[in-house]
């Protein structure tokens, strides 16, 4: 049996801001579940994420929900 979530999520107060707009970004999120693996895809209005900020997302999401690291797919 699989499983399928679409979602949109608000990102206020998730980052910290570097500049005083943008405030009202959004992630869109996929999320599809079998019995042999769990996989997140994530999108994002925000720009030029660094690689050691995707990271921490991804490693604190997986930590969070239990789906694998290398399954969140960051963009």
């Amino acid at each position: 049996m699989a499983k399928c979530s679409f979602g949109k999520i608000p990102l206020r107060g998730t980052f910290d801001p570097v500049w005083p707009f943008g405030t009202e970004l959004y992630a869109r999120l996929f999320y599809i579940e079998s019995d042999q693996t769990k996989v997140l895809i994530c999108a994002f209005d925000t720009l030029c994420t660094s690689p050691d900020e995707t990271e921490r997302f991804r490693n604190q999401v997986s930590s969070t929900t239990d789906i694998p690291a290398d399954h969140i797919w960051y963009h």
